[in-house]
């Protein structure tokens, strides 16, 4: 047995000789020994069963995190909970929010130096993990074999050489699946549900560094057929996201029975369906129908009534709210802005204006130019001296008598191409007056 872990045995586990124990060599091939005799140069150990070959199961998870400007020890806390949840290799991303790993060169010699420093007696002492290596990359090497050895999996975490993202790129095409975490991404939950069916194979989790990834980046791990995820709305640390995703994609629903199995994948499809339903916004009704006629690129400054501006989708709507006002006569809609201007029947100015501010209006009358004047009566306009423009009828009552209000059916020798007769009229169908409402004539007894 080497030195670190026969001082490892008889120190923090306090092992003495006839104490059953058991070995693991990090590629899946336990053996249980008895520990025969502990010295200061190691141990011997002899082998008490036949050795015993655990076999992979479920789906194998290389994590990939731009992990180099993690401080404080969060990259140490990485590389262990991504031993003890069962990841088969762990590499570090170069990106360019984060260049290096860090822990390596003069920066890493000089804090090893001050540590030993602080040794009394000047004494050398192995790290607590055992193992050797210098700087960052040989720190996670002793915690993911601490953490191998705690969780006791046969299976050792491959530590892999820091990759940039064009050689994660390759190895995602070599991948059977892979899932980039990004921010506004599918909820994590959809690609639960198409590998809880799919056979395991051998996968890659990608996370970027703090502040994301940049565009090319994210571009081109999605080129390469990473699948985006989302992990919800929170912002969510490198080490943190990681975990989470790992955590949830380790899962293995292979080893559940057939019937359990069944009910977890229609659950994951279920709660994937509820949550794109939630999501998706329900279809806006069709904007109503507006009769009057609509002048692009124009705008009627001045004349609002006290209430302007109100919000409004679409011109269309603009128009309708025109209508229920009782002193609107024209308007002016600002697509760009969506907002709609209610106008008086006076005291607005005809103004053309650029395309690109999108406006629209409506508006009848001498003032409204260049169209020119209309030989009929608009809405709320004394209907005493000139007809009723179409679709609209003269009051012959009530507070608006005199003035031209809407028609709620076709008088006769109006059209009846939008709207249906009055009783007693019908539409003719031929002859000079066809498309207008006319006498309905009786049947022959």
């Amino acid at each position: 047995m080497p030195l670190e872990e026969a001082r490892h045995a008889a120190k923090t586990l306090r092992l003495r000789p006839g104490s059953l124990l058991e070995l693991c060599d990090g590629r899946g091939h336990t053996v249980l020994a008895q520990l025969a005799a502990v010295d200061r140069q190691g141990a011997v150990v002899t082998t008490a069963e036949a050795p015993v070959q655990a076999r992979l199961s479920g789906w194998q998870w290389e994590v990939a995190c731009a992990c180099g400007s993690l401080k404080g020890g969060r990259s140490d806390v990485l590389v262990e909970k991504c031993a003890e949840l069962g990841a088969a290799a762990f590499t570090p991303v170069l990106t360019d929010r984060s260049p290096t790993i860090g822990g390596g060169g003069e920066q890493g010699r000089a804090h090893s130096g001050k540590r030993a420093g602080r040794r009394r007696g000047g004494e050398e002492s192995e790290d607590e993990d055992g193992g050797g290596g210098s700087g960052r990359e040989g720190r996670w090497g002793r915690v993911a074999t601490a953490a191998m050895k705690q969780c006791l999996r046969p299976h050792a975490m491959a530590l892999r050489p820091p990759a940039s993202v064009a050689q994660l790129c390759q190895r995602i095409r070599g991948a059977d699946a892979a899932l980039v975490g990004t921010a506004g991404a599918p909820p994590l939950l959809f690609a639960a549900a198409a590998l809880a069916g799919a056979p395991p194979g051998h996968g890659i989790l990608c996370i970027g560094p703090e502040g994301d990834w940049t565009p090319e980046e994210l571009a081109a791990l999605l080129e390469a057929g990473a699948m985006p995820v989302g992990l919800g709305d929170l912002r969510l640390r490198a080490e943190t996201a990681a975990v989470a995703m790992l955590a949830y994609t380790a899962r293995d629903y292979k080893g559940l029975p057939a019937m359990v199995r069944r009910v977890v994948v229609l659950a994951v499809a279920l709660l994937a369906f509820v949550s794109l339903a939630a999501a998706a916004p329900f279809p806006p009704p069709p904007p109503p129908t507006c009769w009057v006629r609509m002048i692009p690129n124009v705008e009627l400054r001045g004349g609002d009534i006290p209430r302007s501006p109100i919000p409004r989708p679409s011109a269309s709507h603009c128009c309708a709210a025109c209508i229920d006002s009782d002193v609107c006569t024209a308007w002016t809609y600002d697509a760009v802005y969506e907002q709609c201007f209610l106008k008086y029947n006076r005291g607005w100015t005809y103004t053309p204006v650029d395309p690109s501010r999108k406006m629209t209006s409506s508006c009848e009358g001498p003032d409204c130019q260049p169209l020119g004047t209309l030989q009929c009566a608009t809405r709320l306009q004394s209907c005493a001296t000139r007809k009723c423009c179409a679709g609209l009828t003269c009051a012959v009552g009530g507070s608006r008598k005199g003035s031209c209000v809407v028609a709620k059916c076709a008088k006769r020798l109006q059209s009846c191409a939008t709207r249906k007769c009055c009783a007693g009229l019908t539409c003719a169908v031929g002859g000079s007056r066809k498309g207008k409402c006319v006498v309905a004539k009786k049947a022959d007894a």
